[in-house]
């Protein structure tokens, strides 16, 4: 059994686990909602899925087994995954959570998880006015990113809020924009006006709602149709790369139900976070002392 290396990024909203190799194949993977942390902690072995054959941002979900992680040959047991892992890496950009998490990788791995931006650094360069205030997250989308692309990039990422950030044709982080997230608008909407409801955000088939639920489906969902590809527009334009525009990747929980509607987006890659935290140790471990 290769060495492995367990990943954790906690967002805002969720927190997703990975289990790479060494050579970036993700073995196993499961991402859930801060709410069902202490559960999934208690019931991992269950509940963690098996990717044998995906490469990062390849993720196919199957169901787990009670005595092996996956099905087949490739099935690995619960020790086989615990002794295995070498390595534990955290990205947080929810602090209360990260005292949880360190202690069952110390418990269950017996190792001492390493927090990027604290016991490893960015490979890349991040210029802009304060790196140090920069979430975790967007530098690591903006790794991964750079790493597919290899040109001058925005990377979105649909989540908790709507990040947009640009990486140079250098592979530096140049910046970017912060707005709300399609749920955290709904929220808003539920708890600062009276008598709306607290809905699902879906995608909307009419901008005319016909009622106060499709009126909101419609509000959200073309509002950040249209919020994307205005910014977009005015990342492109400031940029002024001329006839070789920029790569334009998307990630994040909500990316799905944008896929049709932004064609300006030329990918969309799940579990970018992920990626950009294990290529940030991968790139760096041999700078620091561990």
């Amino acid at each position: 059994m290769p060495e492995l290396i367990l990943a954790i990024d906690i967002g805002n909203t969720n927190i997703h686990f990975g289990i790479f190799t060494c050579n970036q194949q993700l073995v196993a993977q499961e991402n859930i909602a801060h709410r069902q942390l202490n559960t999934f902690l208690k019931q991992w072995k269950r509940n963690i899925k098996i990717t044998p054959s995906s490469p990062p941002g390849g993720m196919v979900k199957t169901t787990a087994g009670p005595d092996k992680i996956g099905a087949g040959p490739d099935a690995l047991s619960p020790g086989e995954i615990v002794s295995s892992v070498r390595t534990g890496l955290i990205s947080s950009t929810r602090p209360r959570t990260n005292p949880t998490l360190n202690q069952w990788v110390r418990r269950v791995f017996r190792i001492k998880p390493l927090q990027f931006n604290k016991d490893f650094k960015s490979p890349i360069p991040v210029l802009v006015d304060e790196p140090e205030k920069v979430g975790s997250d967007r530098i690591l989308n903006a790794i991964a990113a750079y790493e597919r692309t290899k040109q001058t990039t925005v990377v979105i990422d649909f989540g908790t809020a709507i990040t947009f950030d640009v990486i140079s044709q250098r592979g530096e982080f140049l910046g970017g924009v912060i707005a709300p997230g399609i749920n955290l608008m709904a929220r808003g909407l539920h708890r600062d006006c009276a008598l709306l409801p607290l809905i699902k955000p879906e995608i909307a088939t009419r901008p005319i709602g016909k009622n106060t639920t499709g009126a909101m489906q419609a509000g959200l969902y073309f509002g950040t149709i249209g919020l994307a590809n205005q910014i977009i527009d005015e990342i492109i334009k400031e940029l002024d790369t001329g006839h070789r525009l920029p790569k334009i990747v998307a990630t994040g929980r909500d990316a799905e139900l944008f896929k049709t509607a932004l064609p300006k987006i030329q990918q969309f890659i799940p579990g970018l976070t992920l990626e950009g935290l294990l290529l940030a140790y991968l790139k760096t471990k041999n700078t620091y002392r561990f």
